[in-house]
C-alpha cells in the first residue's frame, strides 16, 4: 500500500507532466520504441520516472563511481 502522501505527489507530478506533455512536449518529442501498443503511455512513463528517479539517485550515482 502507497502512503497518502507519495500517491497524491505521483498525482501532481502525473497532472503536471500531462499538461507539459499536451502543450510542448508532443511537439518534440518522439516515442523511442517499435511497440505500437504500448502498456503505458509517454505521459505515465516520464511521470514514473520523475517520482522514482529522486529516490533511486544515490543508488544510481553509486553505480557510476564505482
Amino acid at each position: 500500500m502507497v502512503p497518502e502522501a507519495k500517491a497524491v505527489k505521483l498525482i501532481e507530478i502525473y497532472f503536471y507532466i500531462c499538461e507539459k506533455h499536451d502543450n510542448e512536449f508532443k511537439y518534440c518529442c518522439v516515442r523511442f520504441s517499435n511497440n505500437n501498443r504500448p502498456e503505458l503511455t509517454d505521459q505515465e512513463t516520464m511521470a514514473n520516472a520523475k517520482f522514482t528517479l529522486p529516490l533511486n539517485f544515490k543508488g544510481i550515482c553509486n553505480i557510476f563511481h564505482t
